[in-house]
């Protein structure tokens, strides 16, 4: 059983980190349309959101001459898809990917992405039209952690995951504590301060390595970032429906400078 379990992990090592991620993002997919209500609705989100991306993305890169990346295209469709709220309407999910797409293309420093591209994608698309993300993952808690480790330990980023979610921890209880205190969090639905963590977001968007940051120091600076944007953000009414991902684009911005 050992010897088993020895040879399956030596051929996991071996699996390239975007397989390894395409194939995490497609199995929540599906793991959200099969055990998670409403299912049609859920389908149908994926049906337009992901063929959309891989399109889109093909299309530029045919466009500006480059080689179509379809692993990269499926997973940001498929983390579009996993933000998506069920009863979103499907003009504001095809915006949402379509900004996605657009952002790896075009907002672009030395040919390298500043934004993560699904964050991007969700963020604008929550200020824009007012709703809160869905995070279908944190549904099926086990599964994403399960997953979530695995990725965090191929793409050796703990340092900079421990520093969000200490400083995010913190925060939260800070201002939950605080008596004229306000803020409501809105990205879990109807979970509120300080008790709602966004496993998903931590193990697989914070982490994501062509956006993030390398050398251990600046990890935990980038985290601490994020963590700190995510609850400020809280308080815009405007960007609170989304505002873990806008503190992940403000550390996205302080990675590149960092460059």
């Amino acid at each position: 059983m050992s010897e088993a379990l020895a040879t399956y992990w030596k051929k996991y090592k071996a699996i390239s980190p975007w397989v390894a991620m395409y194939a995490y993002a497609v199995t929540f997919v599906l793991w959200g349309i099969i055990f998670l209500d409403p299912h049609v609705d859920r389908a149908i989100i994926a049906a337009v959101v992901i063929p959309t991306g891989l399109i889109l993305d093909y299309a530029l890169h045919k466009l500006q001459t480059g080689k179509p990346n379809w692993q990269s295209a499926l997973i940001t469709s498929s983390i579009v898809t996993l933000l998506m709220p069920p009863d979103i309407n499907l003009g504001i999910a095809f915006l949402a990917i379509a900004l996605a797409i657009a952002s790896k293309h075009f907002i672009l420093v030395s040919k390298r992405h500043v934004f993560n591209p699904a964050g991007f994608g969700v963020a604008m698309t929550a200020a824009i039209f007012g709703y809160s993300l869905g995070w279908w993952p944190d549904s099926f808690l086990w599964l994403t952690l399960a997953f979530g480790l695995l990725n965090v330990w191929r793409v050796k980023k703990f340092p900079q995951i421990i520093s969000f979610t200490v400083v995010y921890i913190v925060l939260l209880t800070l201002v939950a504590g605080f008596p004229s205190g306000s803020l409501t969090y809105s990205d879990l639905g109807t979970q509120t301060l300080p008790i709602a963590l966004p496993v998903f977001f931590i193990l697989f968007m914070l982490p994501e390595p062509m956006t993030s940051i390398q050398p251990k120091w600046k990890q935990i600076q980038f985290g601490a970032l994020a963590a700190i944007g995510a609850v400020g953000f809280s308080y815009v009414s405007i960007l609170a429906g989304a505002a873990v991902i806008w503190g992940l684009l403000v550390a996205n911005i302080f990675a590149r400078l960092r460059r």
